[in-house]
């Protein structure tokens, strides 16, 4: 959560810190805002599948819906899925 209170998206790592003798002191948290990284991402998505123009499903997604589509591309039909 930023300090405004307002939740974005992060990715981090954690770190053990120890003293000389081996001994756990604490954690060290390094935090990176990926915010504008999900937004793309979304925003690729959203293109890929629908026409930016009329905001309709593009084509793959009106002829094979999601179901029907696995069952097609992993090579092995569901009852009732794709005709």
């Amino acid at each position: 959560m930023r300090k405004d209170g307002s939740r974005f998206w992060a990715d981090g790592v954690m770190t053990v810190i120890r003293d000389a003798s081996g001994q756990q002191i604490g954690f060290l948290k390094i935090m990176h805002d990926i915010t504008e990284q999900k937004l793309v991402e979304t925003e690729h998505l959203r293109l890929a599948n629908f026409d930016s123009l009329t905001g309709l499903a593009n084509r793959r997604r009106r002829i094979y819906p999601a179901p029907a589509q696995r069952a097609f591309t992993a090579g092995r039909r569901q009852p009732g899925a794709y005709p």
